[in-house]
Order: C-alpha cells, then sequence, then structure tokens
C-alpha cells in the first residue's frame, strides 16, 4: 500500500516538473515572437542611429576649403602659399556607424612653379608640369598700379620656345593637361599709353603681378603633385579623390606710359585740329 502511495507521488511529482519546464519554454518562445518588443527594440536603435547621424551632421564634414577666391581684382588672400599641414579636426574620409559614404578630402595647397616664363615686360605664362590636369579657378591682379588691367591680347607667343605650342590665355575654367601652357598680363588704360614717335621726357612706370589658381584632383598618390606628403598622407583614392589647389603668381609686369611731358602737351592730331579751327577764323568771310 504504501510502495504504491510512493510511486504515485514520484510520477506526479515528474508531471509536476515537466509542466513547469513546458510553462517556462512557453513563456520564452512568446517573448521573443512579440512584434511590440521588437517594435520597441527597432525603435530604440533607430533612436541611437539617429542620434549617432545628428552628431555627425553637427560636427560637419571636413570643409572644402579654399575651393574659392575673393572675386576681386586685388589680392585680399593672406595665406602664405604653403602646402597645408592637415592637422586639426577629423581625420577627414573616415566613415561613421552606418558605413555611410566616406566624407570627402580637404583641397591641399601643393608646390608649383612661381614666377611664370618671359613673354615681354608686361606677359608670363605658365606650365602644368603636374601629372594630372590642372584647371584655373580665378584670375586676379595683385598689387597693381592705378590704370592697369588684365590682358592678354597683346602679348607675343614667338619670344620664348619654351611657351608649349597651343597655349591659351589664362582665364577661367581653361584646362591644362599635363605639359601644357597657358598665358597672362597686363594692360595699360589707352589714354595712358606712348604715342608712336613720342619720346620726350622719361616715360612712366606702371607696375603689377597676376595670380592664377590652379585646382585638379589627385586619385593615387603617385606622381606629383600627389606624391607630395601633404597630398599621401590624405590617401586619395578613386573612390575618394582629394583636391588639389596650385596657386601661382607672376613675376613684377611692367608696362610704360606717358612721361609728365607728354601728358601736359597736346598730342598732334589735337595741335592740327586747333590750328585749322583758328585759321578757319581768322579767314575773312566773302562778301555779298
Amino acid at each position: 500500500m504504501f510502495a504504491n502511495r510512493r510511486v504515485l507521488v514520484a510520477v506526479v511529482a515528474a508531471f509536476a516538473l515537466i509542466f513547469a519546464l513546458g510553462v517556462g519554454w512557453l513563456v520564452r518562445t512568446a517573448a521573443a515572437d512579440d512584434p511590440t518588443s521588437t517594435s520597441a527594440d527597432t525603435s530604440t536603435s533607430s533612436s541611437s542611429s539617429s542620434s549617432d547621424s545628428g552628431s555627425d551632421t553637427a560636427d560637419g564634414s571636413v570643409p572644402q576649403d579654399d575651393l574659392a577666391l575673393p572675386d576681386s581684382e586685388s589680392d585680399t588672400d593672406t595665406d602664405t602659399g604653403q602646402p597645408d599641414s592637415g592637422e586639426g579636426g577629423e581625420e577627414p574620409g573616415t566613415t561613421d556607424d552606418n558605413n555611410e559614404a566616406p566624407r570627402p578630402a580637404k583641397t591641399v595647397r601643393v608646390n608649383g612653379p612661381q614666377g611664370g616664363g618671359a613673354m615681354e615686360d608686361s606677359c608670363r605664362f605658365f606650365v602644368n608640369q603636374f601629372s594630372v590636369t590642372m584647371k584655373v579657378k580665378k584670375v586676379f591682379l595683385n598689387g597693381a598700379d592705378d590704370g592697369l588691367y588684365r590682358a592678354a591680347g597683346h602679348c607675343p607667343l614667338s619670344t620664348n620656345p619654351e611657351l608649349p605650342s597651343g597655349s591659351k590665355p589664362c582665364s577661367t575654367a581653361t584646362r591644362l593637361d599635363t605639359s601644357e601652357g597657358c598665358y597672362t598680363g597686363v594692360q595699360l588704360e589707352k589714354e595712358l599709353r606712348r604715342g608712336d614717335g613720342e619720346n620726350e621726357g622719361e616715360p612712366k612706370k606702371y607696375e603689377a603681378r597676376v595670380t592664377v589658381v590652379f585646382g585638379g584632383v589627385c586619385e593615387s598618390a603617385n606622381g606629383a603633385p600627389c606624391s607630395e606628403e601633404s597630398v599621401a598622407r590624405e590617401k586619395p583614392s578613386g573612390s575618394r579623390p582629394v583636391p588639389v589647389e596650385w596657386k601661382a603668381t607672376t613675376e613684377v609686369l611692367v608696362v610704360y606710359g606717358k612721361s609728365e611731358a607728354e601728358k601736359s602737351s597736346p598730342s598732334p592730331s589735337a595741335s592740327a585740329s586747333v590750328s585749322a579751327s583758328a585759321s578757319a577764323s581768322a579767314s575773312p568771310s566773302p562778301e555779298t
């Protein structure tokens, strides 16, 4: 009798244990399949992602420095012309937690020829000696005397054999492939220019410089200027090109204008006109 009761108690305990385990498994499965829980997790994840994204937007991408110079006829850029150090701020090209596209690299100032090749006193030319195509971004007068303006139509193309064939004036958007060149110069306002044969007195000298800003893109660290340390450390690639900028300034350009004596004396044409007018007023009118 007692043996049968012990067996019965053992069987009931076993069934109770199995029942408890089954209930626990069902509760865990229901919690895993609960759409409310999934939605809450997704909302929490989305909120966290949005917070991270907002932080990135607030910090901002690395700016495209120096992508445009002041639109003026004089050089107001106080930059020393040395390559950017690349120090400070978040390293460009890093990606955020959402694996978005890399941030654009900042523009890097590179070293290039200065002064320009000689053509005549008032003109100079520049040649693209880099391995990438360069485009003129800006051209402006730099420290010019009054009466001078930029002009290249008078520049001679045959005075210097180093001027590449097919060179064109340096103007905004002019593209120069490797070994191609462009030229620039200054001219004096017409009323200040010396006339033919007028050599009385010492001519007045007018001076100016012209600055040309060229821009290009490096997609690797091979060849100048992409091999420069300031560019190579940005790790340029096809998916993350690095903009580069070459700022070139001519030697002093000189134009000679009228002397003070020429400015004060009337021109031959003006003198002839005055004489003719005086003669006409002095001659008697015919009698009627």
